[in-house]
């Protein structure tokens, strides 16, 4: 066998092996699945409704129809029947072909929808935090059902409410899992390929986020929202998502220079005025 024979031989899985790795192979897992909600209807008897459903986060594939997914979510507010304790909660179990889900309510409600998918051996978690408004009571008793103990949780809190989150808003975002500590978590936004941020755990263990102002966001008026996604990686390969809906900074939106100079005007108005009037008490 000559040199040049030899070379080609070597050349060619050279090259298969170079494109198996630049290329993304069929069947690729995603970085994570994230929770997608779409808008709140009303039904004609006064119940909100809104459809969800996992998107992978990080690959172009859509969940594979024969993948079953899990799907937990507690309510808790006036939804309940008899609505007499904002305090009252309950889970509700269920299994997905298609890694969809249709949550309804009456009245008000604070939803926490999480969902679980396995792919290539990995686990897969998302959650996502939202309240829900309806305009009858619901008739639904509460579920016996008990929330899954080996999924791991996101509970979010800040110094602004929580029911209307908004660019701008600190968030403190914490992780807990049954056996597992979290030391970084990455922030991902609407149509990003790379995170936007990645974060370390604060003194008390949680991560601390402050989502940027976005002008596109501003202008696109005050019922527009865009997602972000933490995502948290797990032992196994796989991952957790926490999806939260922004809204525009209501702080943003007002003019403090405008303000700045009004008051300063007035201040300077009320002064003059107060001058005035010492004076005129002297020359009498």
């Amino acid at each position: 066998m000559t040199n040049k024979e030899t070379f080609k031989l070597w050349l060619f899985p050279l090259l298969i092996s170079a494109w198996l790795q630049s290329a993304p192979l069929w069947g690729e897992s995603p970085v994570a699945y994230k929770m997608e909600l779409g808008p709140q209807e009303l039904t004609a008897g006064g119940l909100a409704k809104i459809e969800a459903r996992l998107s992978p986060l990080g690959a172009t594939a859509e969940v594979s129809g024969g993948a079953e997914a899990a799907f937990s979510w507690r309510r808790s507010g006036a939804s309940l029947r008899d609505n007499d304790s904002a305090e009252k909660s309950d889970h509700v179990n269920f299994a997905s072909p298609d890694g969809r889900a249709t949550i309804v309510a009456g009245g008000y409600a604070a939803i926490e929808l999480r969902a679980f998918i396995s792919e290539n051996g990995r686990s897969y978690y998302a959650q996502s935090n939202f309240n829900i408004y309806g305009t009858e009571s619901s008739s639904t008793p509460p579920s016996k059902d008990l929330p899954p103990e080996d999924w791991p949780l996101f509970s979010l809190s800040s110094d602004l409410p929580l029911y209307w989150l908004q660019t701008g808003q600190t968030l403190h975002v914490a992780f807990q899992h049954p056996t597992w500590i979290s030391s970084e978590m990455t922030v991902w936004e609407d149509g990003g390929n790379e995170p936007a941020a990645r974060l370390k755990p604060d003194v008390d263990g949680t991560f601390v986020y402050a989502p940027p102002h976005d002008p596109a966001l501003d202008r696109a008026g005050a019922t527009a929202t865009k997602n972000i996604v933490f995502v948290q990686e797990l032992p196994d390969g796989g991952s957790a998502s926490f999806t939260l809906r922004l809204h525009r900074s209501r702080d943003a939106k007002r003019d403090l220079t405008i303000g700045a100079g009004v008051f300063f005007f007035c201040l300077a108005v009320g002064g003059g005025l107060f001058g005035s009037h010492l004076w005129r008490r002297r020359c009498l």
